[in-house]
């Protein structure tokens, strides 16, 4: 657009300052649109290119040139027109000659500058793309990076959880392994306990019976004892040995009821022995007695 501006341009100047704007828009209809919106463009004052400089072909601008020339020398000839008319035609026709090779100029500037651009644009977008791309990477290694932690993490959890779930089975087992050994010993305490108890029963009952026996064998012997005393020491017509002839029956019959009635503690064989001497000398008295009266 740029370009197509500065031929319209180009073609409407009257002078090195002034121009017909008017006349632009017969031209290209948006030259003034152009102008308002992207402001004026100046145009570049420059001797006649040569073909050779340009470094394109201008062969056609030549032909037309060519063309003017013979032209020209027509009129010459046929003696038409006035030279200065002809001068001025061939001033005109060079000018549009100039302005042709230099919108060519323009347009070749143009389209270069547009492959500048449509590279530049290119190697933008690559770069946008290779950084989009670098950032992506970025961003799935950060993310990997993340996952192997978390993952990490939660096999350490895993792990600890796993080991405090042992602790506590592990202490456990070993409350109620000693929770059931308390409770064995306690069963084996009450049987020890029962035990002795049943054995310290029964050895208060042989002692009894042996005491109780020894006592019905003391009673029987001191009832013989006292049969054979108050034989000898008295007959048997008179009172003493009347009374002493119900003796033994009495004698047993006490040991028999202190056998009977027996639920103290054991006595010893002293103190029985006692109690029959007491026995004894209380008989021998009463005897005594009965003779003196």
């Amino acid at each position: 657009m740029r370009h197509q501006y500065l031929g319209v341009k180009q073609k409407i100047r009257l002078s090195p300052h002034h121009f017909n704007w008017k006349d632009g828009p017969n031209h290209w209809e948006n030259f003034l649109k152009y102008k308002e919106v992207f402001g004026d463009v100046q145009l570049h004052e420059s001797p006649k290119p040569s073909s050779h400089k340009l470094g394109f072909d201008i062969d056609s601008d030549d032909d037309d040139y060519d063309e003017e020339e013979e032209e020209e020398e027509e009129d010459n000839d046929n003696g038409d027109g006035d030279e200065e008319e002809e001068e001025e035609v061939s001033k005109v026709r060079r000018v549009g000659s100039v302005v042709e090779l230099r919108e060519a100029v323009v347009k070749r500037e143009e389209r270069r500058r547009e492959r500048e651009f449509r590279r530049e644009k290119g190697e933008a977008e690559r770069e946008r793309k290779r950084r989009e791309a670098e950032f992506r990477r970025e961003r799935r290694r950060e993310w990997s990076e993340d996952r192997e932690e978390v993952v990490e993490w939660e096999e350490r959890q895993l792990r600890w959880a796993r080991r405090e779930l042992e602790k506590r089975v592990r202490l456990e087992r070993e409350l109620e392994a000693e929770r059931r050994w308390r409770k064995r010993l306690e069963e084996e305490e009450m049987e020890w306990r029962q035990r002795m108890v049943a054995m310290q029963v029964e050895h208060e009952k042989q002692m009894m019976q042996m005491h109780v026996e020894a006592c019905q064998n003391q009673m029987q012997v001191l009832g013989i004892m006292a049969r054979l005393l108050c034989q000898f020491l008295g007959s048997g017509t008179d009172g003493l040995g009347a009374g002493l002839g119900a003796l033994p029956p009495q004698v047993l019959h006490h040991a028999a009821g202190l056998a009977t009635s027996f639920s103290g503690p054991i006595q010893s064989d002293t103190s029985l022995n006692g109690k029959s001497g007491v026995i004894l000398s209380t008989r021998r008295g009463e005897a005594r007695n009965e003779n003196d009266g």
